[in-house]
């Protein structure tokens, strides 16, 4: 069976994901590869090693942690033909699925990309494989952070059939169990999700592709560490995740130096609205 994959391109639309990152992707020098698109700006190979970058991303003053509405954790597909209910337990994933973002000691926040922009050279590494897993009746992980060139294998853990679609499809097709699927190779400078139908919804997983290996993603304190890090180069760095505004700030490291920062993220009203709904008496 065939996974539900069609580009953005043959469809004549975008979709809610690549509507919230259009402005990150901009700062970032990114275009959307596509005819029409943004004009991108890519960072040469360089074989010189860099600096380290560690730091934290954390929560804002006074903020609570966002959440999606529920439209957000599905995608409508021109053909929708859930063959059978999805399991009762399922109710509990679809709730978790709504706040992907987790706060852990001292506001840190966990599965939130950290990128760099405006340098001219970058190290390359050798191309991966990212896995993502459908368990428990949701997508995981919520977040993927990849090189343009990696590649992305879906595998579906549970017995319901679920049928997810990256990008805009015409139909998803039900993925076979406990057998990966891979993605062609990723393009650079995209940020895409990974979803159901809303028949049958399995939460999401978001993905952001860069055409350097300058990027991490925060663990579940909201620490990130960045190696080979651009050096004398007044570099733009930039925490971002669809439920937050982008957070910046330029780092100038010289060769050999670790350096640490921290970066605050405020909620988008929109989301932000969410989680006041969410805990209404």
């Amino acid at each position: 069976m065939k996974f539900g994959i069609l580009p953005l391109a043959m469809m004549g639309r975008r979709t809610a994901v690549p509507r919230l990152a259009a402005a990150w992707l901009l700062m970032l020098g990114f275009g959307f590869g596509c005819e029409g698109g943004l004009r991108e700006r890519v960072p040469k190979k360089t074989k010189g090693s860099g600096a380290l970058l560690s730091g934290r991303v954390v929560l804002a003053p006074e903020a609570s942690l966002p959440r999606y509405h529920g439209s957000d954790l599905s995608r409508p597909q021109l053909l929708d033909r859930a063959a059978q209910a999805r399991p009762t337990g399922c109710v509990q994933a679809d709730r978790q699925a709504l706040q992907p973002v987790t706060q852990g000691a001292e506001r840190g926040l966990s599965g939130v990309v950290v990128g760099a922009s405006e340098f001219s050279g970058y190290r390359d590494r050798p191309r991966a494989i990212h896995r993502v897993v459908i368990e428990d009746c949701r997508l995981q992980p919520g977040l993927v952070a990849a090189m343009a060139g990696d590649t992305i294998t879906v595998e579906n853990r549970d017995d319901y059939p679920f049928a997810p679609a990256f990008g805009a499809a015409f139909e998803g097709r039900p993925l076979p169990r406990h057998r990966p699927v891979a993605l062609p190779p990723l393009l650079g400078g995209w940020v895409e999700s990974i979803q159901c139908p809303p028949s049958a919804p399995c939460g999401r997983t978001d993905v952001v592709t860069f055409h350097h290996p300058v990027f991490a993603v925060t663990g579940a304190d909201g620490r990130f560490q960045i190696a080979d890090f651009p050096i004398r180069k007044n570099v733009k760095l930039s925490a971002w995740h669809p439920l937050f505004k982008v957070a910046e700030s330029f780092v100038w490291l010289e060769h050999g130096e670790t350096r640490a920062l921290q970066l605050v993220l405020e909620p988008k009203k929109r989301f932000a609205a969410a989680a006041g709904e969410a805990h209404a008496p």
